[in-house]
């Protein structure tokens, strides 16, 4: 099933997929912002989830 960036918008939090296509960064880069204390996510058994304001938030600190 594809999820647009729309459909992501609407949703409190969104899978590492979908942060992907929410800010423009790869999955890495979201995981290592994650392992740095950079960007909080939540894990419910093995599925991550990022909120859509820390998302926000984390691209606006980054602002240049």
């Amino acid at each position: 099933m594809e999820h647009t960036t729309e459909q992501a918008v609407e949703r409190k939090y969104v899978s590492a997929r979908l942060a992907e296509q929410y800010t423009g960064l790869s999955r890495w880069t979201l995981a290592r912002a994650h392992k740095r204390g950079e960007l909080p996510a939540s894990r419910i058994g093995t599925a991550v989830r990022f909120s859509v304001e820390d998302l926000d938030t984390f691209m606006r600190a980054r602002r240049v």
